[in-house]
């Protein structure tokens, strides 16, 4: 399992092992269960992918980690596991080897929370070759294009009988990414509008006039960062050792990042009702009051600043799961990230 909400130890660790599994000289069979952290920041090399609907570019993103041990060299196809051209019989079978899947009635869970509703639909229409559906849809108004009713077209297509495998070559990706920016332009659609009032704003810099766009825009994509509610006492003792240390031994920031942070510190999505969250270093400098000294106990809350009490709990195979308990700083409905 592999998403954004593990604290980065934790995840570097989980994404060594992932790529010692999913390496070109691969044993197996794996699973790997991820969200799109995969997309490219890992060079992963599966055989088969299961994946939900998602914008053009991110599925081509995601088809890009499947069969990446072969390359075209010239005229000369290569297999990176043997460091040899492909020997006769050694290709994949024809069988398809990326299935986009969907619920039915449904587009795909990060339809409108993640990803713009119409960007999925368009998508999943030109994989299926029919631009009639997008030409239909973009043909209402905003508030008619729900995920729901992208979802109704696009598997009354696949539900007709017609054949739903697509054979891809890179150009025919590209080609597909490519008709699909053409089409957001074409319907002058709101992610385009979006697109350039982000470079207006960032090609602003910080002229006052342009500070509270900024703070608008930027909010819209804004994670909290913070330690888990199970992991406080972990983290106080983790502290104690931190400042504990002999004299000559670094107690600098970017020790302390490594050492204290990169253990604990995750990111998630804000909790519902930003008043109630709890500032990080106003809850530690209360437990260490008695423990460090004046000056130590401002540094440790200048290094704290920003940071807060996340209400849910920690597991380093699970990550950061919102969750609604009553000891926590605020409550939330469960979640997982």
């Amino acid at each position: 399992l592999l998403h954004s909400a593990f604290a980065r130890a934790d995840r570097q660790k989980i994404e060594k092992e992932v790529q010692e599994a999913f390496g070109y000289g691969q044993r197996g069979p794996f699973i790997l269960v991820a969200t799109q952290v995969v997309e490219a920041s890992l060079d992963l090399d599966a055989d088969v992918l299961f994946t939900e609907a998602a914008p053009m570019d991110a599925l081509v993103q995601r088809m890009g980690r499947v069969f990446r041990r072969y390359r075209l060299q010239g005229e000369t196809l290569w297999n990176r596991a043997t460091g040899q051209p492909v020997k006769e019989g050694e290709l994949p079978p024809p069988e398809p080897n990326v299935f986009v899947l969907m619920e039915a009635g449904k587009l795909a869970s990060g339809a409108g929370p993640v990803y713009d509703v119409d960007l999925v639909g368009m998508s999943l229409a030109l994989l299926l070759g029919d631009e009639a559906i997008i030409e239909e849809m973009m043909g209402k108004k905003d508030k008619s294009r729900k995920a729901e009713t992208w979802a109704k077209e696009i598997q009354k297509k696949i539900l007709s009988g017609e054949d739903t495998d697509v054979v891809l070559s890179e150009v025919d990706k590209q080609e597909k990414v490519a008709r699909l920016y053409e089409l957001l332009k074409d319907h002058n659609h709101r992610s385009v509008r979006a697109f350039h009032e982000t470079l207006e704003v960032l090609d602003a810099g910080f002229m006052s006039d342009r500070r509270n766009e900024a703070h608008r825009l930027f909010r819209r994509i804004h994670q909290v960062q913070g330690v888990p509610y199970n992991r406080l006492h972990q983290f106080e003792e983790a502290l104690r050792a931190f400042f504990s240390k002999r004299k000559d031994q670094p107690r600098t920031y970017t020790a302390f990042k490594g050492e204290v942070l990169a253990r604990f510190v995750v990111s998630a999505y804000p909790d519902r009702g930003e008043e109630s969250r709890v500032e990080l270093a106003e809850r530690i400098a209360t437990g260490l009051a008695g423990f460090l000294d004046e000056k130590a106990l401002r540094r440790l809350e200048r290094w704290l600043a920003g940071l807060v009490v996340l209400s849910g709990r920690y597991d380093a195979t699970e990550g950061y799961v919102r969750e609604e308990h009553s000891g926590g700083p605020s409550k939330t409905t469960t979640e997982v990230w």
